[in-house]
Parts: C-alpha cells; sequence; structure tokens
C-alpha cells in the first residue's frame, strides 16, 4: 500500500466510507457495518476499518498481504516448502535441478500431463500491452496496480530456492480486526501473524488451509470441506463478529504501537461443542439465485482528494436482504481485483453468508473501481 497510509490518503478505503455513508444517509440513521474481504481485498478491510472506525465496528481480513514488498521471494518459497511437505516423488522430479539446462515447469509437465500453462513471454506481453477495455481485463489492471502501489513480484532471489530474513508483517493500530490466513497459502508470507497490539484483534492459522479458505463454504455443509480446525475459526470468526455487534467491553478505535496489548477477555465458553451446526441437508451444491438478492448503482466521486473535483462514476454494489431488517446490522462484502458476481450475496453455503443468518444481517458487496463493470470514463 502506499506509504502515505498514516494520513489516510487511500482512495479505495473512501470507497468504501462513501458506499457505508449513503446507505446510512436512506436509512437516516447510523448502522452498525462489518467488512469482509479476502487476499487484497482482505486488506482493504482490515484499513478500512482502521481509518474509518466511525463508520465500521469490525473486520474480517482472510489472507491480506498487509506488508507491501517489491521483491516477493516469499510466495515462491511458500509454494517449495508445501511442495516438500505432500509432493514427495513429484517434488523431487520437478524441484530438484538436475543440471544447467534443467527447466521445472517441463518437469511438472511430465509429472502432471493435464497441466495447462502458457508460458510464452511474447503471449504475456501482448496480452499485457492491450489498451481496450474489452472482455476481462483484470490481469492487466492488477499488474498495474501492484507495479504503482504494492510490488508483489514473485521473484525467485532467495538464493537457496530453485526458483531462485523473512520481514515481519507491519503493526496495525486498528482493532476489532480477525486476521486469519492458511499454511498453504503462498500469500501467508506477507499477512499478519504475531503481534498483535490490542485484544481485540485475533490472529488464527488454518491447518492445512489455502488462499482465503476460511471464507469460503461454510462448516454446516456436511462433506469432508471442514476440518476441526477450520470449524473452530469460523465459530470463533461469528462468535467475535456478535461481540462487535453488541460489544460487552469497550473497544478503542486506534491504539498506538507502544501500547500494551491487555489480556484478552474471557467472552466465550472455551468449551463450545459442537461448532457451528451442521445441516445435513446443505450437502447439494446447486447453487440458486435467491429473490432477495440483486444489484444497483452509486455515483462515487472520481478524485476524492481534489477538493474542485466534479467528475464522478458509477459504482456497482450488489445486494441480499434476507436475513436482515431495515436496522441492520450490515456486512460488506469488499470487492478485489475482478469482476464481482451476484453469486457472493446468493450463495447460502458460504461462511460469510452464514454468519450474516445468525446475527441477521443485509449483506452487500462493492465492486472495485476499474474492475468490472465499474469502470472511470
Amino acid at each position: 500500500m502506499p506509504s502515505n497510509i498514516d494520513t489516510m490518503e487511500i482512495p479505495i478505503p473512501l470507497n468504501i466510507a462513501e458506499f457505508i455513508r449513503q446507505k446510512n444517509e436512506e436509512k437516516k440513521e447510523e448502522q452498525k457495518w462489518i467488512v469482509v474481504g479476502g487476499s487484497y481485498a482482505g486488506a482493504l478491510s482490515a484499513w478500512s476499518r482502521l481509518i474509518h472506525p466511525e463508520l465500521i465496528v469490525g473486520s474480517l481480513s482472510s489472507s491480506a498481504p498487509l506488508l507491501a514488498q517489491m521483491d516477493f521471494y516469499g510466495y515462491l518459497q511458500t509454494v517449495e516448502e508445501d511442495l516438500k511437505k505432500i509432493g514427495g516423488p513429484c517434488h523431487d522430479q520437478t524441484f530438484t535441478v538436475h543440471g544447467p539446462d534443467y527447466d521445472p515447469v517441463k518437469a511438472l509437465k511430465t509429472v502432471n500431463p493435464y497441466l495447462t500453462m502458457n508460458i510464452n513471454f511474447t503471449d504475456t506481453v501482448l496480452e499485457l500491452s492491450g489498451v481496450g477495455f474489452e472482455g476481462d481485463t483484470s490481469s492487466r489492471l492488477w499488474l498495474y496496480q501492484t507495479c504503482n502501489e504494492f510490488g508483489f513480484f514473485h521473484s525467485s532471489d532467495r538464493g537457496t530456492s530453485v526458483f531462485g530474513q523473512t520481514q515481519p508483517s507491519k503493526s496495525l493500530k486498528g482493532t476489532n480486526v480477525i486476521f486469519s490466513h492458511g499454511t498453504q497459502d503462498p500469500w501467508s508470507f506477507l499477512t499478519k501473524k504475531n503481534d498483535p497490539k490490542h485484544w481485540s484483534v485475533v490472529i488464527v492459522e488454518v491447518e492445512g488451509g489455502a488462499h482465503a479458505s476460511d471464507i469460503g463454504l461454510s462448516c454446516t455443509i456436511a462433506d469432508d470441506y471442514c476440518s476441526d480446525n477450520m470449524k473452530q475459526i469460523q465459530t470463533l470468526t461469528l462468535e467475535n463478529m456478535k461481540r462487535w455487534i453488541d460489544p460487552i467491553f469497550s473497544v478503542p478505535d486506534r491504539v498506538e504501537i507502544t501500547d500494551n496489548i491487555g489480556k484478552r477477555p474471557q467472552l466465550f465458553d472455551p468449551n463450545f461443542d459442537p461448532y457451528l451446526q451442521t445441516n445435513e441437508k446443505a450437502a447439494d451444491s446447486t447453487i440458486e439465485i435467491l429473490e432477495s438478492a440483486g444489484n444497483d448503482w452509486i455515483e462515487q466521486t472520481w478524485d476524492h482528494f481534489n477538493p474542485n473535483e466534479e467528475r464522478t462514476f458509477k459504482q456497482q454494489w450488489f445486494y441480499n436482504y434476507q436475513y436482515g431488517s431495515v436496522d441492520g446490522p450490515n456486512f460488506l462484502m469488499i470487492g478485489g481485483e475482478g469482476p464481482e458476481d451476484i453469486y457472493w450475496v446468493s450463495n447460502e453455503k458460504l461462511s460469510w453468508m452464514t454468519y450474516a443468518k445468525e446475527v441477521g444481517a443485509n449483506v452487500f458487496l462493492l465492486e472495485h473501481r476499474y474492475y468490472g463493470q465499474s469502470k472511470l470514463g
């Protein structure tokens, strides 16, 4: 993220804040909002809570790369470590250097002939050099954005890896945030894994979890998706969301880096069992678009940092009012680097939809500016 995060000059959280303000004005009251996001959107979720605690009571930040790193060698480092654990002969065949002309990608294809991977440099340059908005332009937009804001270049510059000092995640001054990451997620190298500055900041690790896996399917589904660890994390997430909506203890909006974390109050029964109640009838993977779900558009300021700005653009958002009421509370999922879809507010088997149903929340999804249908110009 740009280095001016402490001065709050970050455009995307301002779009999120403006959306919440407009919804609150429509209801003529200040409602409680919880923001949810995975990956880059997970970082936006945490930053939005940090910057706008007057609007947002809590954040679920899954697999969020909070540390912007140019030389992101940790991605391939994590991939190699994962393959060592589960790859066996596949790892030995693919990632053992056999000579100066050895190509690990070709070796991987010999192990898995069904692997489809375009590694042609010319094709990649042609794709990224396009200037039109036709079709899905997400890959070009994301590359431009990361070059300008984050880095995140998956390098092999570690010295000891066949792909080619761990740095700790930056301290976050916010409160009421859940940071989750999976042990098999390459992006977890940049996530927050330790050193919370307040007891309301919860850090959890999904054993065997992939990228943002905890905000995927809910453990209420009777299948093999959820381990006991995943069930516990999803239950802990729900319990924290309940606390954010109906707080038992007061929580400051922000803390100073030098503040003492304090002792976490005993909020919940540590011996809860079972975790989330399993719905045996939910095993069917068929997804229905609920009649209560739909999409709409909100008018946003083009440049929030220009006091004379008169230009605006239309930003797409999705909704589902099935579980909530006109009084809230509200869950807002933050869109990431791609087009958004009504699926995310229609699939009742997603974990965040389960949380919304449990607490009686309306659900919203805000598409990221520039991506999908939310284009400027």
